[in-house]
């Protein structure tokens, strides 16, 4: 069957599949930028990081990044700032050698 080409307007909405498809997301350049800023091993922080519900509900947009940052500083034991949380979020996308957060 011959499907005619998507034309300009038919299309309401594009998904794209980003994560480990399109960019290369690594989740240990942000636990390895928080630990830099909290003066700890990054290994310290994985231990304690979990995907629970306040990440999901953070994920989906119900609560904010200022809400999410306050449960992590009780539940990673650090005191980051929201800049410095997500400054340490967005490491996930930057390329080697670009730039990067305080060594750990």
């Amino acid at each position: 069957m011959n499907r005619p080409p998507l034309s300009p307007g038919a299309a309401d909405a594009l998904l794209f599949d980003l994560g480990r498809v399109v960019l290369d997301i690594d989740f240990n350049k942000t636990l390895s930028c928080w630990a830099g800023h909290a003066g700890c091993e990054p290994a310290c922080l994985f231990r304690r990081f979990v995907r629970d519900e306040v990440y999901h509900r953070h994920e989906t947009g119900e609560i904010s990044d200022a809400e999410y940052f306050a449960a992590l500083r009780s539940s990673l034991g650090i005191e980051l700032s929201d800049a410095q949380f997500l400054e340490g979020w967005n490491e996930i996308f930057r390329r080697r050698n670009a730039w990067h957060c305080p060594a750990a």
